[in-house]
């Protein structure tokens, strides 16, 4: 190779790596990076805003396109500066579907966008309509979505609910410890609603309650605790001689009326009782037509009480009056009370009113059906009153 011809290589290498490091060396490009949606793009431009770089570019955003710029030095993001790297990330808008009965309205949002914010801006934009939509509303929006709207209609429903009613346990000094009975069975109350339902589209949106009326006050449930202390006859050791204790056998049980030895009755509970008296004649009868609520006749030992306390066909015997039968019912006879059946006026005057002792015995119920509802009972305490004070 020619002395000439090493000079020329030479120079020409020179000058290209020269030329290469120049351009490399040139701080007046800038680097920007593009995220849209997803999609990475890279630029190595001579620009001096971001401005620029979009209309040189044909980048273009709509009003809903959320765009986020981040360089590598402060100041202001749209000012380009030469050496350094901008990243633009672009969040497009994208499109829902709003129906309102058979027409179709296609919105444009923000990404990002939840479905309450958006059910909440059409709703203001358009009175009297309400979204068909029972799913999270908290849940971002997503392109093409559909929600419905419809006009909203209601209707009113009267229903019956149950009230329950409490319970109630009293210490009761008149009763055996370890005892409990019901003095009083509970009776759920009731009350009369109105329900407005919201409909849409014939699906029940919401649900009211818009009046309550209370048409039956519930009755509370009592118990009576025994508290009575019972003492334990002791015991007394039998000589070793002793017989075989013979063994007794059940006594008859008394008849309706019949006076009686406690200790030789089966008592499963005890109540305390306001017990007043009636008499053919105070139930407009006599003593041929005189029968019970459940179809019985009435005489001497027929009591009438109130089924929810003592149930019809239960066996009992009343201090002072004898073995009876709840077998009747009295208008009057609520609660803790019971009216006595005497055979004459007389009789039932002369009873008054006053508490006893009610023992309930464990000889088998009999099934009695109230055919009729209570009637009055004549109160006749208060001619007893007059006939004392004579």
């Amino acid at each position: 190779m020619s002395k000439l011809l090493r000079v020329a290589l030479i120079a020409a290498l020179m000058l290209f790596a020269f030329g290469g490091a120049a351009y490399a060396l040139d701080s007046s490009y800038v680097t920007i990076v593009v995220n849209d949606d997803g999609e990475m793009s890279h630029y190595l431009v001579r620009y001096s805003t971001l401005d620029e770089f979009y209309e040189k570019e044909g980048i273009v955003f709509s009003e809903n396109d959320i765009i986020n710029v981040i360089t590598n030095y402060g100041g202001d993001k749209n000012i380009l500066v030469p050496g350094c790297i901008t990243t633009v990330e672009i969040s497009r808008a994208f499109v829902v579907n709003a129906k309102v009965g058979n027409s179709m309205e296609f919105i444009e949002v923000k990404p990002g966008t939840v479905v309450g914010q958006f059910i909440s801006e059409f709703e203001r934009q358009h009175p009297g309509l309400k979204a068909v939509y029972d799913g999270y509303r908290g849940a971002e929006l997503t392109p093409g979505q559909l929600l419905a709207f419809a006009v909203p209609s209601t209707v009113d429903e009267s229903a019956v609910v149950s009230i329950p009613f409490e319970t109630l346990k009293i210490e009761n000094n008149d009763l055996d410890a370890g005892l409990e009975i019901v003095a009083q069975t509970g009776v759920e109350g009731e009350k009369q609603t109105i329900v407005r339902k919201t409909l849409m589209d014939g699906q029940e949106i919401l649900s009211e309650v818009i009046s309550e009326t209370i048409t039956r006050e519930p009755v509370a449930q009592i118990f009576h605790i025994g508290t009575k202390a019972t003492v334990a006859p002791a015991p007394t050791a039998a000589p070793a001689s002793a017989a075989p204790a013979p063994v007794v056998e059940p006594r008859p049980l008394p008849g309706l009326g019949e006076q009686a030895d406690l200790n030789m009755l089966t008592i499963v509970d005890q109540y305390t009782l306001e017990a007043t008296a009636y008499s053919p004649e105070s139930v407009g009868k006599t003593a041929e037509t005189a029968f019970t609520a459940t179809g019985m006749r009435a005489e001497y030992g027929v009591v009438a009480v109130d089924p929810r306390v003592i149930p019809l066909g239960t066996w009992l015997y009343v201090e002072n009056y004898g073995h009876a039968l709840a077998a009747d019912t009295g208008s009057a006879i609520k609660g803790m009370k019971i009216d006595l059946f005497y055979n004459t006026r007389r009789e039932a005057i002369l009873f008054g009113r006053r508490n006893v002792n009610v023992y309930i015995l464990a000889e088998p119920t009999i099934e009695l059906v109230e055919l009729a509802p209570p009637v009055d009972h004549e109160d006749l305490s208060a001619e007893y009153e007059n006939l004392v004070s004579e």
